[in-house]
C-alpha cells in the first residue's frame, strides 16, 4: 500500500512539472531559467523563439 501512494505522489509531481514547462514555453520563456544574454547559446534560442513568435 504505501508503494503505491509514494507512486502517486511522484506521478502527480511529474505531471504539474509538465503543466508548468507547457505554461512557460507558451508565455514565451526560456526552458532553462535562465538569461540568454549570459548563454553561450543565447543566440540559437532567441533566432528559434523569434521564429516560433513569427509562425503564431
Amino acid at each position: 500500500m504505501p508503494t503505491v501512494i509514494v507512486s502517486l505522489i511522484v506521478a502527480a509531481v511529474l505531471v504539474l512539472a509538465v503543466v508548468q514547462l507547457r505554461r512557460d514555453k507558451k508565455a514565451g520563456k526560456p526552458l532553462c531559467g535562465g538569461q540568454c544574454s549570459n548563454c553561450p547559446n543565447g543566440v540559437l534560442c532567441a533566432s528559434q523563439r523569434k521564429a516560433e513568435n513569427e509562425n503564431s
